[in-house]
């Protein structure tokens, strides 16, 4: 894997490009009910969490995509590959909507269900997003031309 100093930086400067919102339909909710009030501060929590997982993933699944097309190994990645490696991730999120899964327009946050008795909130599975990326080829045309310039022949 590339240094942590190198991978921390490149995933920073894609939260400065893809940064965490609050949505406005929960953040607005009145917290006269503690039911609520919990609730909201756990789809908040979850939300951040999947946010930072959604990130890190997406970084790594898109180095390694780079690296096999290069045919160099992660560790050998010429560090003038990180912007186009950051574009890339920052792209792959906003043309496949991958934060709405994270938190939906409708407010809903992948909350399956949400229980008074006991304050019981229960969110959807990491798996739907995990599986929508899977699929997901980050390299574009543009991005061909630019890592054909580093390729590699592989013997």
């Amino acid at each position: 894997m590339l240094d942590l100093e190198r991978y921390g930086a490149m995933l920073e400067q894609i939260k400065l490009l893809v940064p965490f919102e609050i949505d406005e339909s929960i953040a607005s909710l009145t917290e006269d009910d503690e039911v609520i009030a919990k609730a909201k501060e756990e789809m908040k929590r979850k939300r951040e969490e999947l946010y930072t997982d959604l990130l890190t993933f997406s970084l790594s699944k898109t180095i390694q995509d780079v690296a096999n097309y290069t045919n160099i190994s992660i560790d050998e990645l010429p560090q003038e590959l990180d912007r186009t490696i950051v574009t890339m991730v920052v792209r792959m999120i906003d043309t496949h909507d991958l934060l709405s899964r994270v938190g939906r327009s409708d407010g809903t946050y992948n909350i399956q269900s949400l229980n008074e008795g006991d304050t019981s909130v229960t969110f959807r599975s990491k798996s739907e997003i995990y599986n929508a990326l899977q699929n997901i080829n980050p390299i574009s045309d543009n991005d061909i031309n630019v890592l054909n310039n580093f390729r590699r022949i592989k013997w």
